[in-house]
């Protein structure tokens, strides 16, 4: 909005209209720039809240492959509810605290579902249940939702300069998944475990990718919170 459209043309004479549709502009300005800040606020809290989660879950942990990697994450800049989805998986202590609960409810298992079909063995003790692939479902779907809270930071971060997954976020991630398996007392080679966390990463971020394309296709734009 340039001055002419407030009536200011470089003479000396305001006129009232201009100077209420001037004073109206920098009352919307102010409004919005309050927004923003509270916004800023809130996103500041919740990321403090689970910054604090990760560090109660890495103080109280015994595992200094998991807890140095986590470091890693938190000192690469990784968003922190990123680095909280994942290890959400088999710990119902931080779903407590994070209030994101991978179970589900009795009676609601579907007998078609036929997500990560590619994992069932043969043998017994390889075979995930129906149960234990849904939460694995949940899983992956929780991690991308928290993904494209902050796409495009999760971008910057999660991917190395080659643009590939760091390898950081995959160890992390397969390591989850064997301590979830081991506890679940589903026996799969790491190798396996390791393919299967690559796999997960990088669909996520291909959807993180997808979802960016498409708000600039449509002509909006995304912020850093997913917020177009």
């Amino acid at each position: 909005m340039g001055l002419e459209e407030f009536g200011l043309d470089g003479s000396d004479a305001i006129s009232a209209d201009a100077l209420e549709r001037l004073m109206e502009q920098m009352r919307e300005n102010a409004a919005v720039i309050k927004a923003i800040k509270q916004q800023e606020k809130k996103q500041r809290d919740k990321d403090n809240k689970l910054v604090a989660i990760i560090m109660k879950f890495i103080k109280g942990n015994q595992r200094q492959d998991l807890v140095a990697l986590i470091i890693r994450l938190l000192n690469e800049n990784v968003p922190a509810s990123f680095i909280l989805t994942i290890i959400l998986l088999g710990n119902e202590e931080i779903q407590q605290q994070a209030g994101i609960i991978l179970a589900l409810p009795a009676g609601e298992i579907a007998s078609d579902h036929h997500d990560l079909q590619e994992w069932e063995e043969q043998k017994d003790q390889n075979m995930i249940t129906l149960e234990q692939k849904l939460v694995l479902k949940m899983w992956t779907n929780t991690i991308i939702a928290t993904a494209l809270e902050n796409p495009y930071k999760i971008l910057r971060t999660v991917k190395d300069a080659e643009g590939k997954v760091k390898h950081t976020a995959i160890q992390l991630t397969a390591f989850i998944v064997r301590d979830f398996f081991e506890k679940e007392h589903v026996n799969r080679d790491f190798q396996e475990i390791h393919e299967f966390a690559t796999m997960t990463l990088q669909e996520i971020l291909s959807e993180v990718e997808k979802k960016v394309s498409q708000s600039q296709l449509g002509g909006k734009t995304m912020n850093d919170e997913g917020i177009m």
